[in-house]
């Protein structure tokens, strides 16, 4: 009798803490359910991302080092007194690829 009567206090001491503390966790997960989230109204990675053309960067990128490495050369002309005559078209040139590299990689 005092062997089932400790078994049974056992048992008692057991089964209460393990259900209280299911009914904690789950009033907590209920709780926390109910929070608002913290990242609303945070910018997504949804956002839709633009294509690149690769090929076509890389040909502007190209033609624009091409350009640039060529300005230097026609100032030493004008420091000799000499304008080249396409110079101001190559910077211009220069001017609008890279508005348009800009415009491509910072949407």
């Amino acid at each position: 009798m005092k062997t089932t009567l400790c078994l049974v206090v056992l048992l008692v001491a057991i089964v209460i803490p393990c259900d209280v503390s299911s009914q904690y966790h789950h009033g907590r997960a209920a709780r926390l359910a109910n929070m608002p989230d913290p990242m609303a109204g945070v910018d997504s990675p949804s956002v839709p991302q633009r294509k690149v053309d690769r090929v076509k960067l890389s040909a502007q990128a190209d033609e624009l080092s091409r350009l640039a490495q060529s300005i230097p050369p026609d100032v030493e002309q004008v420091s000799r007194g000499m304008l080249p005559k396409d110079t101001a078209e190559k910077l211009k040139r220069i001017e609008k690829l890279s508005k348009q590299l800009r415009s491509e990689l910072n949407p």
